[in-house]
């Protein structure tokens, strides 16, 4: 598959929109600071419309296999780590993938989030990770502050990162040194602090305008601005 290909994919399943007002995942900013700030974008990556469609995501983990191993020229990790909840299914295919081209030694895991933030990896996940390579998989990457805390957890746990493979990397993101690697890029989105978005401003679109119908950080914008959520 090309970039385009998968971008396509993305579409297919209605997870790419653009062109509207959305309230983005709380960001941590700068990374490490453990301060999390909010943005608001003109689009937003459903990744969750992804997982409905178990042929496309099959298609997109085999094709993140297939990277890895040419890119580690045969020799691919020895874990494959997702991250909850989206990417949980993501780590298990490409594992899947991985195996079945001959790798039987592969095995998948995922980090679980701590409710004060950051992952960890628990459930006997890490138990054989000493010395052990784990490569970590993620659905969609933004500011690369999640895969920057599964890197930690990985790290407490005596594994050894890898790199991270995504299926969409959407802006800039810092992964500490890590290699990222992702199928498709979305170029072109504007993100804003929400204190500065534009879009808030601008009396054609304003406040009210946050789609509350694509992720729950449009709800919890207008309970924190103290407004009526839209029906």
């Amino acid at each position: 598959m090309t970039d385009d290909q998968v971008f396509r994919a993305l579409q297919n399943c209605g997870a790419v929109n653009i062109k509207s007002h959305f309230c983005l995942t709380p960001k941590e900013i700068p990374p490490g600071s453990g301060i999390k700030r909010h943005f608001h974008s003109d689009t937003f990556i459903a990744k969750d419309r992804v997982f409905e469609y178990a042929r496309e995501l099959y298609c997109l983990a085999q094709e993140i296999a297939d990277r890895h191993l040419m890119q580690t020229q045969n020799r691919p990790c020895d874990f494959v780590l997702g991250l909850e909840k989206g990417a949980i299914a993501l780590a298990n295919l490409v594992c899947h993938h991985l195996q079945i081209s001959g790798h039987d030694h592969v095995r998948a895991g995922y980090a679980e989030a701590k409710p004060g933030g950051g992952f960890t990896i628990g459930r006997g996940f890490a138990r054989n990770y000493t010395g052990r390579t784990v490569l970590i998989v993620e659905d969609i990457v933004v500011s690369g502050t999640s895969v920057r805390d599964a890197m930690e957890a990985v790290r407490e746990n005596a594994g050894i990162p890898f790199g991270i493979w995504a299926i969409c990397l959407r802006g800039d993101a810092d992964t500490g040194g890590v290699p990222l690697n992702y199928l498709c890029k979305v170029d072109g989105a504007q993100m804003w602090a929400e204190e500065e978005c534009p879009l808030c401003a601008d009396p054609k679109w304003g406040p009210t305008s946050v789609r509350t119908d694509i992720n729950k950080h449009g709800p919890e914008f207008f309970k924190r601005m103290n407004l009526p959520i839209p029906l």
